[in-house]
């Protein structure tokens, strides 16, 4: 005999004497009943004769017997010995010994022995005068059992009021690897919190086996009428599974039927007949009652909200204790996973045990759990079938078949179109994230949600989590039955042409990064790798014109739904803050670049990114400091990406400038000439520098002006004479040209600024032509180049000595041949110009006066318009309409 086995006879022997001790001392004190114990006893059996004291203990419980103890000692000096015996009873689970001796398919560790020893052994039950149970006690030890009589195990074992099978399908080997969940769920239905409590699994799983084995625990629990007075259990199962294939039951199938069974079972339970449901609930309103519906997915199939209409309805006492297939609304679920490895096999071998069938070895049995999903259902199954003479593989095939079916397709019929549609979608792509199923399903994060939640519980679907990133995947005992699903051919088509465009967008990106040969140290790379999802999401932000704020706003909205699932990946953050950029939400755009560098340190285009986004932010500070980081980086390693470096040189000595630290760019320019194909470059920005560190000193201090103007006009003289008529020094000679215009005629005719003025002249002299040339292959540049050449009109006129620009003479595309000109326009002279230089007044021969605005210049007037001085000759065509006493305004303006 088993150690557990020996000391579960010798805690009956023991308890008994317990029981029969105590009675016989409550017998000699007690004299009459209390009719508190007499009503509790009546209310439980009402057909029982209570004459005697003797008869009241025959039907009392161990814990009432404790409670008739004190009875017989209150006002004595013995009360305080049997109240802390009775604390003592609690404190080594005396009731909870007596439960599990009365159950043999129930554990019996070796601890209730100690507990219920310690207990018998205490100084207490002496002084009360009491030996027979220290002389029990010390038999037991000797290994002198008594085994009590069997009618004692049951007579007086403490039940609640229920309606539970005698026997259900897990009663052979006991409940297996459901500890966990089982301690959970009487945690949930002690919580007076918790109203409805659901447990959600396949079918198979052992949902009802996992709460009928914890009710029948509960109801022989003393405990459990804290919170339960009754327990009443309606199965809404509409077919079992056996080994001879599918059987078909008869159950509830809409609420009233429900509700009917439900008033039938309260009438068994009770032992009160009653009308109908209303009647029920109104009796026992006042009963803390506990309702356990099984298989609720079958009434939920066609109305699924008819079971919260009805919780609505029950008695605030009353709680609901659900097994499901599909999520309800309920304020705990309990969610039932696949067994698992170990304790799979465990049922394997506990339960061949049990039906006399002969060991398959540990190898079989890892086989028959895994090809059985360690689904406990499709295990027994398959053993049954082995048992009975089928080979292992032909029961694992024809058990898999018949669970599946089983197990998912009620299932299934019961789900959401979005949430079909993510298993079919999962059945076609495999493990996918969240936001890649949006896209193929063409549904928002909103809803993939709710199907999610619609599916998670059913276990359905895995979830795992790599990288960060949620993944989801089919359930591999899902995925056979969902492939000859035909109901689902149609959707399936639907979804599979979609993935098959989806895979089609992102090789569209693979190619266009091969075929532009993109560096990846450009911005809009994007690597091989980079997720599908991911890929298609930055191609098109890649695509879409920055000036298309209606299409850059949708991507913008799904940017956010992806976040979640991309968030850890820097090209994600990086490029959400361009987007971001793009439409002016810099705040934002720095903290997404600034998570990018975070993310990863190591790449400079994250820091550039940063940088960028704080420039345009006007943020020169923070742009210029991480620019310098980003052209260190660059300075001591081997860049091959020359637009690279190029963008990084521009942005450092742009934020420079507009930071106003030309000291640095002095520093940072210092050989300029030595930077070989960079040379153009840091010398244009070492002229700008220069300039830009005096253009607001004229008036403060003319030779500091002067001579960084000078020096401005040599050093970009030098990288016109190295690099030629490049780009970006053309662009910054604008500039120069601007400040040379403003300057010259102010001190031309002062001899000690005639070194600076020739100075001056030749540079324009030299230069112009070059720089419109470079000028005219740009687009939009027109007005630039009649800039220029206003400029050199505008100097040309000069009365300076050996003025060198008096012989450069234009193409004017301006004048007009008077010839072409009808007699609707008439010659006007400019002789009043408005502050902002764009409105000007003008008089015609006759005195007559006339408003002309910068929007009526025709043709190319219109770009040297700021430079239309006093007493230039125009022609004007008049408007009809003439306001008397005003300025006549003006159609149309050209120049002769």
């Amino acid at each position: 005999m088993s150690e557990s086995n020996l000391n579960r006879r010798k805690a009956g022997m023991l308890l008994f004497e317990i029981e029969e001790s105590f009675g016989e001392y409550i017998k000699k004190k007690v004299n009459d009943i209390p009719n508190s114990v007499v009503e509790t006893l009546q209310e439980r059996r009402g057909d029982i004769k209570l004459s005697s004291i003797g008869d009241v203990l025959e039907q009392t419980y161990l814990a009432e017997v404790f409670q008739l103890a004190l009875i017989a000692t209150k006002n004595t000096s013995l009360y305080r010995f049997v109240n802390e015996i009775s604390k003592l009873a609690v404190l080594y689970t005396l009731y909870e010994i007596r439960n599990a001796i009365a159950h043999p398919n129930r554990p019996f560790p070796n601890c209730y022995w100690y507990r219920l020893a310690a207990f018998a052994s205490d100084p207490l039950i002496s002084a009360l005068g009491i030996q027979k149970i220290q002389s029990c006690l010390f038999s037991a030890e000797q290994g002198k059992i008594n085994d009590p009589p069997d009618e004692w195990l049951d007579s007086a074992l403490f039940q609640v009021r229920n309606n539970l099978p005698k026997q259900f399908e897990h009663d052979i080997t006991g409940l297996i690897g459901r500890e966990k969940e089982s301690e959970r769920l009487i945690n949930l239905l002690t919580n007076p919190r918790v109203n409805t409590v659901a447990v959600i699994a396949p079918g198979g799983y052992g949902k009802t086996a996992l709460v009928l084995d914890m009710l029948h625990q509960q109801i022989t629990n003393p405990k459990t009428s804290s919170y339960a007075d009754a327990i009443i259990f309606i199965s809404l199962k509409t077919e079992s599974l056996t080994i001879n294939g599918i059987k078909k039951r008869t159950a509830p199938q809409t609420i009233e039927q429900l509700k009917s069974e439900l008033t039938k079972a309260a009438e068994e339970t009770y032992e009160v007949p009653f009308d109908n449901f209303e009647e029920c609930k109104d009796y026992l309103e006042d009963q803390k009652l506990l309702v356990c519906i099984d298989n609720l997915e079958t009434l939920l199939r066609d109305n699924p909200e008819a079971f919260n209409e009805l919780n609505l309805e029950l008695p605030p006492l009353w709680r609901i204790l659900v097994t499901s297939r599909t999520m309800i609304n309920s304020n705990q679920s309990i969610t039932l996973e696949p067994l698992g490895k170990k304790n799979s096999i465990d049922l394997i071998f506990s339960y061949i045990k049990k039906r006399g069938g002969k060991s398959i070895g540990e190898k079989f049995s890892e086989k028959i759990a895994a090809s059985c999903y360690y689904n406990p259902l499709a295990i027994r199954l398959s053993v049954d079938k082995i048992i009975n003479g089928s080979a292992v593989q032909t029961a694992i095939t024809s058990t898999k078949n018949e669970i599946a079916e089983f197990s998912f397709r009620n299932l299934i019929e019961s789900l959401s179109l979005n949430s079909i549609s993510v298993l079919e979608a999962l059945l076609l792509s495999g493990e996918r994230e969240k936001i890649y199923l949006c896209s193929l399903l063409q549904i928002d994060l909103d809803e993939l949600s709710n199907a999610m939640n619609e599916l998670i519980p059913t276990s359905l679907l895995l979830r795992k989590v790599y990288d960060d990133v949620e993944l989801f995947d089919l359930s591999p005992s899902i995925r056979d039955l969902l492939l000859l699903e035909t109901s689902n051919f149609s959707l399936r088509e639907k979804i599979l042409a979609r993935k098959e465009k989806i895979e089609r967008q992102a090789s569209e990106v693979d190619k266009k990064q091969k075929e532009l040969s993109i560096s990846n140290l450009n911005v809009t790379h994007i690597p091989r790798t980079t997720n599908q999802s991911l890929k298609i999401l930055l191609g098109r932000f890649h695509r879409c014109s920055k000036s298309d704020t209606e299409k850059m706003s949708i991507l913008v909205k799904d940017f956010k739904q992806s976040y979640e699932t991309f968030k850890d990946i820097d090209i994600f953050q990086r490029e959400y803050s361009r987007l971001l950029s793009v439409l002016k939400d810099f705040r934002v755009a720095i903290v997404q670049a600034q998570l990018a560098v975070e993310i990863d340190k190591a790449n400079p285009l994250n820091l550039y990114v940063l940088s960028d986004v704080c420039f345009r932010a006007k943020d020169y500070k923070s742009s210029s400091k991480n620019y310098l980081k980003l052209f260190d980086f660059c300075e001591n390693q081997d860049i091959p990406d020359n637009k690279f470096l190029v963008s990084v040189y521009h942005g450092t000595f742009q934020s420079l400038l507009w930071g106003g630290d030309y000291e640095k760019i002095f520093e940072l320019t210092t050989k300029w000439k030595d930077r070989e194909k960079y040379s153009a470059l840091f010398g244009g920005y070492r002229s700008t520098a220069y300039k830009r560190s005096v253009e607001n000193s004229f008036h403060k201090n003319v030779n500091t002006y002067t001579d960084g103007l000078s020096q401005s006009v040599s050093v970009m003289n030098e990288v016109f004479k190295i690099a030629g008529y490049l780009k970006s020094p053309c662009i910054q000679s604008l500039k120069i040209f601007d400040e040379i215009c403003y300057v010259i005629p102010k001190l031309y005719s002062e001899p000690q600024w005639v070194d600076f003025c020739t100075l001056c002249f030749e540079f324009i002299k030299s230069h112009y032509k070059g720089i419109i040339d470079q000028q005219s292959l740009e687009k939009h540049t027109d007005e630039k180049i009649y800039k220029i050449q206003n400029t050199v009109v505008t100097l040309s006129k000069l009365e300076f000595k050996n003025n060198p620009l008096t012989s450069i003479v234009f193409e004017n595309k301006n004048e007009v041949n008077l010839d072409n000109i009808d007699s609707s326009y008439v010659e006007v002279r400019v002789y009043h110009i408005m502050k902002d230089s764009s409105n000007k007044f003008a008089r015609d021969k006759t005195g007559a006066e006339y408003y002309l605005t910068k929007g009526n210049a025709s043709g190319n007037l219109r770009f040297i318009w700021e430079n239309i001085s006093e007493g230039d000759r125009l022609f004007v065509k008049p408007c009809d309409s003439v306001d008397e006493g005003k300025a006549i305004p003006v159609t149309d303006i050209v120049q002769f």
